[in-house]
């Protein structure tokens, strides 16, 4: 069975069930010259917290911290696993990164895995590695990195898919980047953003866990009444399991 991230804010976690895995953004806690401090997030489930990427570069065209700041973000969130400082390779992310190349962007997400590796000891969770990429031959390079680095890890996440509203390419990208993950000793994939689709069940087995922050692909009717403290109608209820 995949295991499903709640995409949610600190603020509205605790309201989400008990039990209720949680994806939390690192763009949530940042005040603009540093982060901010918010109560228990922690619903007795697993905890992930996202570096941020895809809205940092949007917003700024960088990450406005380094990677010693994101580690103590870590260190006081204490989530099971956080995301590696990727950079995200998306056609249409922000114009600042336009003169860095696909091939760039990947050379940057292993370079910053590599620090955040090397000072991991200062942190209680599991770092997870994130695949950069758009084209599956991408993703390999990527992985080839990661390889010749020695920063292959057991558990590791596909960044570039939330975007995508081509449901036939993602299942094929979802083959093609755990076939070659699988090669290179990858036992088990993340997919950032990947909604659920009737189109992805013929490979859903090869995702071990996914998360959303669209209230219509949570996992359980009782998450889809309360969703960060939003209730939804009946009617609402109705489409989400449409989908």
């Amino acid at each position: 069975m995949t295991v499903f991230f709640i995409g949610t804010s600190p603020r509205d976690a605790y309201m989400l069930p008990d039990g209720a895995n949680i994806m939390l953004n690192a763009r949530q806690f940042w005040n603009g010259m540093g982060w901010a401090r918010h109560g228990r997030t922690s619903r007795g489930g697993l905890t992930f917290l996202d570096c941020g990427g895809y809205v940092f570069f949007n917003e700024h065209g960088y990450f406005p911290f380094t990677a010693a700041a994101y580690l103590n973000l870590v260190a006081y969130l204490k989530p099971d696993y956080y995301a590696s400082m990727d950079y995200p390779c998306e056609p249409s992310i922000s114009s600042a990164l336009s003169g860095m190349d696909v091939m760039a962007r990947i050379r940057a997400t292993v370079e910053n895995c590599q620090l955040l590796a090397d000072m991991e000891c200062m942190t209680g969770g599991s770092l997870v590695p994130v695949i950069q990429g758009w084209q599956v031959e991408d993703y390999q390079f990527c992985l080839d990195l990661y390889l010749s680095a020695g920063l292959i890890r057991p558990y590791m996440a596909v960044g570039s898919m939330c975007t995508r509203s081509n449901t036939a390419e993602i299942a094929d990208l979802v083959i093609g980047v755990h076939a070659a993950a699988t090669r290179a000793g990858v036992k088990q994939l993340h997919f950032f953003g990947l909604k659920r689709s009737d189109y992805l069940r013929p490979v859903q087995y090869l995702i071990h866990s996914q998360d959303s922050a669209a209230v219509y692909y949570a996992p359980t009717a009782e998450i889809k009444r309360t969703w960060g403290g939003k209730k939804i109608s009946t009617r609402q209820s109705g489409k989400a399991r449409e989908h």
